[in-house]
């Protein structure tokens, strides 16, 4: 997955090693084995040669749908776009990683989530005067996935209040608390002066 990720410049074999190994010493039979495995599982060519690894196989023929995500989220105020990236997105990026590559996998998910809640809350922004209940939904995906997001909670809640929805305002300050609750936190002040205001 580290190797797709790199795409065809692929990887210097020392990152390679310390993003997947998370070890400071090299060990060349081991990464080889690993890479013969890579090739016999997947049936793609990979070597290390001249100090870094790669996969060599055409990559127009490789499907990688973390790449097609970043392509989708490229242009978030498109709507054909934010439908794809939100077909492509089904959670947490590799949630069965092994340990030892926790720290680039960590890295990669909190990147990756961060760009597609950001997409849907820009695109739900570019959409709230015409589409407003498209807009509501984008934004309740979002909180979905990441309910401690306070601004996105006090867009919606200031949606809501707009067309007169005070129970989706009530809602969304409930699961907002009870968000932060779980990481020992309470909404800012001016979150919570936004709810009184709105009620």
């Amino acid at each position: 997955m580290r190797l797709l990720d790199a795409g065809p410049q692929g990887l210097a074999v020392e990152r390679l090693w310390e993003a997947v190994w998370g070890d400071d010493e090299i060990s060349m039979p081991a990464l080889h084995q690993a890479l013969r495995r890579l090739r016999v599982q997947t049936g793609l060519a990979a070597s290390a040669r001249e100090g870094s690894v790669a996969i060599r196989s055409g990559w127009q023929g490789i499907e990688y749908d973390v790449r097609e995500l970043e392509r989708a989220l490229e242009t978030p105020t498109q709507r054909d776009s934010v439908q794809r990236a939100a077909a492509l997105y089904r959670g947490e990026f590799l949630p069965g990683a092994p340990l030892s590559a926790a720290l680039w996998v960590d890295s990669r998910r909190a990147h990756l989530q961060q760009r597609y809640l950001d997409a849907l809350e820009q695109y739900a922004r570019a959409v709230e005067r015409e589409s407003p209940q498209q807009a509501i939904h984008y934004y309740q995906q979002v909180l979905q996935i990441d309910g401690c997001r306070e601004h996105t909670a006090a867009q919606l809640m200031r949606l809501a209040a707009r067309y007169g929805n005070r129970t989706l305002v009530t809602a969304t300050f409930e699961h907002l608390k009870g968000a932060l609750r779980a990481l020992g936190a309470t909404p800012e002040p001016a979150t919570a002066a936004l709810y009184q205001q709105l009620t």
